[in-house]
This record gives structure tokens, C-alpha cells and sequence, in this order.
């Protein structure tokens, strides 16, 4: 587990006093954060197609308007338990299958609330480490559609549209991978390139969509890594595409442990939180429009280096302020490492 968790606006880092320095570039520090390209194909739109979607154990046709299924108690289940949210059996699919609508724990942010006239269901499906979710929609009540086999999804702050990673069953019977934003009135879309740098998804604002790809050895440095970050318009045109550098941790080497989107109060600047040695970690923020325009603050984090399981209980911090030039950064600390847990938060502060 990175010693840096993140978890949308806010992020998290271990520390017993938390110090703020900030600056342009850390002194003696080469800026890590580069411009660079993205190659793209009209090949690149067209998803591979498989004889059944990837990490996915949901029935191949399911609909809640016809598919048969039934609450269960928790203790009746073989697959996923760990959860307080009312747990489903689906007719004709292994006991390991668990479903669950809306949420796994019964968070009251997990169900997502859009505009009237327009609502939205999420049936989760989940066996083992896989995982996958159905998203029906509807208007005044009625059906307006249906997705399945969804392995990614992120809406953007005025839920007027969403990003979807899914697989489409063609004509000749195949599933298509699909990444697409889509707009939830019109049920219009716009695709996105199915490759690399498009493999997880980070963010969303209004108008941005945050991408990232697996890790990449850097060719410097055979001992270091990178992503590219790609940064994407509601059309699905590229806006800017970044190199930025990452932490591969035995928790996960895939998708990124570190902070990566757009800050809420300025979505011309990108942000992006990782540990940068033993009991630091670095904010670092870029405006993506200007090279030049760039910005650190290091927060240091003892004891990190000794419980890096620990980290993401410890201090939150607000993005909702900050600035490339300036903005207040609140933050609270978790005087026991217990946070979310126990309510373990203290006063939120304001960083400077």
C-alpha cells in the first residue's frame, strides 16, 4: 500500500505533525511532471473483442426486468461477506456470485443521485476479486437504458454526463470493449481511445476527463517508472498528455496508488500526490497549458516508513481550495490512525 492513499478530493498521508513546504520545484529536483505525446489510430477506437468480457462474473444477460433474483442473508453467502449493504442471489450463477444494488457497505454517497426526471440503479456483481456493475437508468420512472458488463464508471460534478468502460456483445456474438463519455439526456457519445493510456480511469470534471496508463520503465532510468497521463475533453479529444513519475507497490502494480486528476477550484491544473522518499510525500501541481507553470508542497510524514499500512487513516486533505498560485489547503488529522473507521477525525485546519 502507498504511504500516500488517495481517494478523489481528498488524500491521505501518515503523519504525527505534518509540515507544509512549498515552492516551484524542490530544491536540487528536476521537475518529474513532462509534456508529451499520445499516438493515436482510428484502429485505437476499436476495442479488441473477446469471447466474454474481462474480470467479470455477472450473467452474460442480465436485466433487472427480467432476470430472476432473491435477498439473501449475509451468512448464506459463499463470495463477498464483508459488507453491512442487502446482498442478492441470481438465478442459474454460482453461489460465489454476490449482487449487491447500489452499494457494497450502504454508504450514503454511493448511490448516485441525478436530476429529476432521470434516476439511476447500479447492480454490483462480484466473485473473488472480480468485479463488475449494470447501470439502469430511467425517466419518470420509465427504462431509458441499460448497461452492462461495466468494469469502470465516473460521473462528472453537474451529472449531466458520465464516463463508461464497458463491454458491447456485437452481432457475430463477441464482446467489444467500449470507453466512452456519454451524455445521460441525449444518450449521445463520444469514444474514447481503447489503449493503453486509457486503461483507468482518475477523474472527471465538467468538461475533463483524467486517464492513466500501466506502468512504463522509464528509458533513463531502468530502475524507475512512469504513467502517462491523458487528459481529455467531453468529445473525447485529447487535451494534453503528461508523463508523470509513480511508486509501484506489492499492493498493487497495476492502477495507481498515487493521487492523479484536476484540482476542483482550477481545472486547468493537474495534481498529482506520491511518496517521494522514507517519510515524505509531494504534491505536485501543473498547469496544462504551460511547462512552466508548476508548483510543489512536500508534506512531511514520520513514521510512514514504519507503517505504511496505516497511512490512509491518518490525515485527509481538501483539494476543494487550492490553486496552482495559492488557495487555502485544509486538512485533519486522525490523532489514532482510526479515521473513517471510528471517527477518529480532528478539527479541520487550514494549511498554507
Amino acid at each position: 500500500m502507498s504511504s500516500c492513499n488517495f481517494t478523489r478530493v481528498l488524500f491521505s498521508a501518515a503523519v504525527s505533525g505534518l509540515i507544509f513546504l512549498a515552492s516551484s520545484v524542490a530544491s536540487g529536483e528536476e521537475w518529474p511532471i513532462l509534456f508529451t505525446t499520445i499516438p493515436i489510430t482510428s484502429a485505437d477506437y476499436k476495442g479488441v473483442e473477446r469471447a466474454a468480457p474481462l474480470f467479470d462474473c455477472q450473467p452474460e444477460l442480465f436485466d433487472p426486468m427480467k432476470s430472476w433474483y432473491r435477498k439473501v442473508e449475509p451468512e448464506g453467502l459463499t463470495g463477498i461477506t464483508s459488507t453491512s449493504a442487502d446482498m442478492y442471489e441470481v438465478k442459474g450463477e454460482d453461489e460465489s456470485v454476490s449482487m449487491s444494488i447500489d452499494s457494497w457497505d450502504k454508504q450514503e454517497d454511493a448511490k448516485t443521485i441525478l436530476p429529476e426526471p432521470y434516476t439511476l440503479t447500479k447492480y454490483n456483481f462480484g466473485c473473488a476479486s472480480e468485479f463488475s456493475q449494470v447501470f439502469e437508468f430511467k425517466k419518470d420512472g420509465r427504462r431509458y437504458a441499460l448497461y452492462t458488463h461495466i468494469s469502470q464508471a465516473s460521473f462528472s460534478p453537474d451529472l449531466r454526463r458520465f464516463v463508461l468502460f464497458n463491454y458491447v456483445k456485437s452481432p457475430k456474438g463477441s464482446w467489444q470493449e467500449t470507453r466512452r463519455i456519454i451524455d445521460i439526456e441525449t444518450k449521445k457519445f463520444s469514444p474514447l481511445p481503447v489503449i493503453n493510456e486509457t486503461a483507468f480511469l482518475a477523474d472527471m470534471t465538467n468538461d475533463k476527463i483524467v486517464t492513466y496508463g500501466l506502468p512504463i520503465s522509464s528509458p533513463t532510468e531502468s530502475d524507475t517508472h512512469r504513467r502517462i497521463v491523458g487528459i481529455w475533453d467531453v468529445e473525447g479529444r485529447l487535451i494534453r498528455a503528461l508523463s508523470a513519475p509513480i511508486q509501484i507497490t506489492d499492493a498493487n502494480a497495476e492502477s495507481s496508488d498515487d493521487g492523479i486528476g484536476l484540482l476542483p477550484s482550477e481545472p486547468t491544473t493537474f495534481y498529482h500526490l506520491t511518496r517521494t522518499g522514507e517519510n515524505v510525500c509531494t504534491l505536485r501541481l501543473q498547469d496544462i497549458q504551460r511547462p512552466e507553470g508548476r508548483r510543489s508542497i512536500r508534506l512531511a510524514v514520520p513514521g510512514s516508513a514504519s507503517d505504511p499500512a496505516a497511512v490512509g487513516m491518518r490525515v485527509q486533505i481538501d483539494l476543494d481550495g487550492l490553486k496552482l498560485r495559492g488557495g487555502a489547503m485544509r486538512y485533519r488529522v486522525s490523532a489514532h490512525g482510526r479515521g473513517d473507521v471510528s471517527d477518529d477525525w480532528g478539527p479541520w485546519q487550514v494549511g498554507e
